[in-house]
């Protein structure tokens, strides 16, 4: 899906913030934490990790959103994804 193409990963992105400026029902909010951002981190975690960290910081309902996300990328990304989102769901 991401491998080498940044243009997916940036619509990607736009399109997870704009979602998530919905104010969608939380069983949207699941599938896009489970979904699209968790792919995200996994593929292009280094990439768009000072984003997902500057985003944290200024947007509680992203913060939230990253606690849905499971495990991913590597052990260097994940450590920063854990500490932006600081408690899970």
């Amino acid at each position: 899906m991401f491998p080498g193409d940044t243009a997916d990963a940036e619509d990607c992105w736009a399109t997870i913030l704009a979602i998530l400026a919905r104010d969608p029902p939380k069983n949207v909010l699941g599938v896009l934490a489970a979904g699209p951002l968790e792919d995200l981190i996994h593929h292009v975690g280094p990439e768009f990790i000072d984003r997902i960290e500057l985003q944290a910081r200024k947007d509680p309902a992203f913060r939230h959103l990253l606690g849905g996300v499971w495990a991913s990328s590597t052990p260097d990304i994940w450590v920063r994804v854990e500490a932006a989102r600081g408690t899970t769901w």
